[in-house]
């Protein structure tokens, strides 16, 4: 599949170390094409032309901070009927605007429970 995974950069919240490296380390890179906006450094990425283009599968949205970069991608995500699931760490309430453009939230707390909800979102999208 090739994933999208879309998130604030808030300050304080280090994504790269966060999201990036755990999915980057986990069995799933190895079954899985993901692309992260800012893996190769903090310019802007392109993802309405990506998500215009027809190769994306789903996107996955860490909603854990406020973005208006991201709410714009998933409204981009969701007019192109790519699949949206929303990810959030536990105590953190995602807005019930970004709530709107997805059926499912995963909560984790840990790395593995992460991954985990990243599976479980690739299984459901997939309908396993």
């Amino acid at each position: 599949m090739n994933i999208y995974f879309t998130h604030s950069r808030a300050e304080g919240f280090d994504f790269r170390n966060r999201l990036y490296l755990p999915i980057r380390q986990s069995y799933l890179n190895s079954q899985h094409n993901f692309v992260f906006p800012f893996e190769k450094g903090n310019m802007l990425f392109d993802s309405r032309f990506l998500m215009s283009s027809g190769g994306l599968d789903l996107v996955l949205a860490e909603v854990s901070y406020e973005s208006t970069r991201e709410g714009i991608e998933l409204g981009w995500a969701d007019n192109f009927d790519i699949p949206i699931y929303l990810l959030s760490q536990k105590g953190k309430t995602p807005s019930e605007s970004i709530r709107r453009v997805s059926d499912s939230l995963f909560f984790y707390s840990s790395e593995s429970q992460l991954i985990e909800g990243v599976e479980e979102s690739i299984n459901s999208c997939l309908g396993l």
